[in-house]
């Protein structure tokens, strides 16, 4: 039942809700259609289902999957962008096998890249430096009201740097 909700409401929404879809150009994973990835203003934004379940088996091949849809957007696009933002679901933490593949690529060819991996939680918070690599940022999402504003940073003094802010101007912590 979720999946027929996510793609009936959620799977092209790139297409329904976005109001510049000719500033850039969403990709979609043929191997998993609900991901997608664009690049806008020098970042590669890139969601990934980051779902995990009992079967072993399939979460290790969907993060195979996400790994290679990464790679693949990445490649084209490497001397063009100075971040990756990734839209995910649940903790780097409970994520053992992905975080320690995006930390090996934050070693080697992502290594000049500012790296954020955004996930839904019960509140909004940034865990910077995660796992003590060096601009590689986890970013909670709070799922409820009030809705987070992200600003990404590439050019400022102190860029790069993400941050966020409650869109009612409630403080952030």
């Amino acid at each position: 039942m979720a999946r027929e909700y996510y793609k009936e409401h959620l799977m092209l929404i790139n297409e329904k809700n976005w109001t510049s879809p000719n500033r850039y150009d969403v990709k979609r994973d043929p191997v998993r259609n609900e991901n997608f990835a664009f690049v806008y203003r020098r970042t590669l934004f890139v969601g990934l289902n980051m779902l995990t379940n009992e079967n072993e088996d399939r979460t290790s091949r969907m993060i195979k999957q996400n790994l290679q849809w990464l790679d693949d957007n990445f490649e084209p696009h490497a001397d063009k962008i100075d971040a990756i933002f990734m839209f995910g679901y649940g903790s780097l933490r409970e994520l053992p096998d992905f975080t320690d593949a995006i930390i090996a690529k934050k070693d080697e060819e992502w290594k000049d890249k500012f790296v954020v991996y955004a996930r839904r939680s019960d509140k909004s918070q940034l865990n910077p430096e995660f796992a003590n690599v060096k601009d590689l940022v986890e970013l909670e999402i709070g799922s409820g009201y009030p809705f987070t504003d992200v600003h990404l940073d590439l050019t400022s003094a102190d860029a790069p740097r993400v941050g966020y802010r409650y869109v009612d101007g409630s403080p952030t912590n």
